[in-house]
């Protein structure tokens, strides 16, 4: 028998979208041990019977009629998660490494003034196009992914000119598993379903082709639109072999290109990352087998219950009593003969099965790191100083530290593919907000040849802690070191802003550095104030002076620094005071010292 080849990239054409799709199908059957676990983590999570993992099965779960059915009862189905653990974990996991809006950075590495000027427009440009592709709403869901199937994508993609940031949905990536061995795969498939209506609006030329695509039947959801399956691969350029990139659905190629970048249009997150292989393992893989025991232990207990939980009455065969005399009124007297009647209410579950349900279930928020406490938003009894809530919450988030780090790199991924594809676009305008400038629109002309020059970091959005014990704590600290005045910790306290204070703190310095550096640097002058920090002028004039000389700058401009440093000295010594002449100083001495004179006591004039 012959090897079919998938090799879609050597083909054009709709034979090259019917061998993508023989490809799909080839992997479906191969690969259905990956599909398999996400369908697994995703009943764990959501605690929905879900037919399969794909959009269909997961509705299908709760529709009408898949629950009245025969086979699969929802209402009966002992496999029905009843204490749910991974979804508390996953949500307590994610609000507590997403509560903050990371702020990718860009900084510079000795950089000049009007380098790190450009820096900080550039990290308000990127700032404002995060939170115009909605980064900050998609990402928190990115990461939920990674907890509950081990791996999250996010994609950014151009539409209508704008950038777009989308979660992708684990199930819709296909990668072969050899190729991601190492988790580096040469190319890569999304598969979607859509509606045909919207793929005909996007491509009308082929409108025809594509009404005659058999639609993917639904089971028993009925929709209201056909929808098909629609496929985007990429294949990245090796050597000298260019790359390819496609849209297509079944026999159908929609769109096709070389592709020139060595990048995915992906960015990705793993909660723990594979030893082998592309995919990751989650929170639910980790708490599997623990959930899928608490589920046993549930369904015992309340089947106990149920059969055992009501008092049974005995009566001794051949005693006269009469049943209708035992009734719920309280003092009920009940005439017998014979044995008297027993009411006995059993034991309905022992104690040791409800002692090793609370070990489970301890035990599995012991397994990801955080605590009861933390999942039921409750502080430890007895933490009631900022400083104690400050060093608890260190302590607990040293656990998820590295999971934190790939959080703040997701975003940096993010940021690093959106420059990359504003490359291909050109110009774009991007609305973002300066604490000192306030809204302010920047273009990606400005700062399009200076991106190279930085390196990025991540910064959460805010200096202090949440809660306001822990804020004081934090305020008070600063206060006593002198770091801030104690009105200036007041405001802190009241508008927690670090970086608006440091903004306004750092001002002068600002200021100075850049009339020197625009004399050492631009050859352009500035002259100094009178009000502004002249010896501190001098200083730093001295000291960029000395960097200048042994760095071999121009002449002409280490002139100017020197005129800089004359005119600091004029004006120290124009706002110093002429000296007192001695008479005069003795004058105002002897006045100082007369006592004074109340009113009572003076001479009351014109009489």
């Amino acid at each position: 028998m012959q090897k079919i080849k998938y090799d879609w990239y050597n083909k054009e054409g709709d034979e090259a979208a019917k061998t993508i799709f023989q490809l799909i199908n080839y992997w479906d059957s191969t690969q259905s041990v990956v599909q398999a676990h996400n369908m697994t983590n995703l009943r764990l999570y959501s605690n929905r019977e879900a037919l399969n993992s794909s959009i269909a099965g997961y509705v299908l779960s709760t529709s009408e009629g898949y629950r009245n059915s025969a086979v699969n009862n929802f209402n009966t189905n002992k496999n029905l998660i009843s204490l749910n653990v991974v979804k508390s974990c996953v949500d307590t996991l994610t609000s507590k490494i997403g509560k903050n809006k990371i702020r990718p950075t860009f900084l510079t590495t000795g950089g000049t003034l009007k380098q790190r000027v450009s820096s900080k427009k550039l990290t308000n440009f990127n700032f404002g196009v995060l939170y115009d592709s909605k980064a900050y709403s998609v990402l928190p869901l990115v990461l939920r992914d990674a907890f509950i199937f081990g791996t999250g994508f996010v994609k950014v993609f151009l539409q209508n000119k704008r950038i777009k940031v989308e979660r992708v949905y684990p199930d819709e990536i296909m990668v072969d598993l050899a190729d991601g061995y190492y988790n580096n795969p040469n190319q890569m498939f999304q598969r979607k379903l859509v509606s045909k209506e919207a793929i005909k609006e996007l491509y009308p030329d082929l409108a025809d082709r594509i009404e005659n695509v058999k639609s993917i039947s639904l089971g028993q959801n009925q929709s209201s639109q056909d929808t098909i399956l629609i496929v985007e691969g990429w294949k990245l350029p090796r050597g000298k072999k260019p790359g390819r990139h496609i849209i297509c659905i079944e026999g159908i190629m929609l769109q096709e290109e070389v592709y020139k970048d060595d990048f995915y249009p992906f960015a990705k997150i793993t909660y723990t990352d594979p030893v082998k292989g592309y995919w990751g393992t989650g929170v639910s893989e980790e708490l599997k087998g623990i959930q899928l025991e608490i589920n046993r232990l549930m369904n015992h207990i309340t089947e106990s219950m149920r059969l055992l939980q009501y008092p049974r009455i005995f009566l001794e065969a051949g005693s006269k009593v009469n049943p209708r005399h035992i009734t719920n009124e309280i003092g009920t007297i009940i005439p017998y003969v014979g044995a008297a009647p027993i009411v006995h209410v059993a034991q309905t579950v022992a104690p040791e099965i409800f002692n090793q349900l609370e070990s489970l279930y301890a035990k599995s928020y012991e397994i990801v790191g955080i605590s009861q406490l933390s999942a039921q938003s409750q502080k430890p009894s007895g933490l009631n100083s900022g400083k104690a809530l400050q060093e608890y919450n260190d302590i607990e988030t040293e656990r998820f530290a590295t999971t934190a780090q790939k959080y703040e790199e997701l975003f940096i991924d993010v940021s690093d593919v959106i420059i990359k594809c504003l490359f291909k676009l050109g110009n774009y305008k991007a609305n973002t907000f300066d604490k000192l400038a306030g809204v302010q629109s920047i273009e990606f002309s400005e700062i399009r040849e200076a991106i190279d020059e930085y390196v990025i970091q991540t910064f959460p959005s805010s200096a202090l802690p949440t809660t306001p014990a822990a804020r004081l704590s934090v305020v008070n600290e600063m206060s006593q070191a002198g770091y801030i005045e104690p009105e200036v910790a007041k405001q802190l306290l009241d508008f927690p802003d670090l970086e608006a204070y440091a903004r306004t703190d750092m001002a002068p310095l600002q200021m100075i550095q850049k009339a020197i550096e625009s004399s050492l640097l631009e050859g352009i002058y500035i002259e100094p104030e009178p009000y502004q920090p002249l010896n501190l002028s001098v200083k730093m004039a001295q000291q960029y002076y000395c960097w200048g000389k042994l760095n071999d700058a121009k002449e002409s401009n280490l002139e100017l620094v020197r005129n800089y440093i004359e005119d600091c000295l004029s004006l120290v010594t124009m706002m110093v005071p002429p000296p007192i002449a001695p008479a005069q100083q003795m004058l105002d001495t002897q006045l100082e010292q007369a006592p004074s004179v109340s009113t009572s006591q003076a001479p009351l004039q014109g009489l």
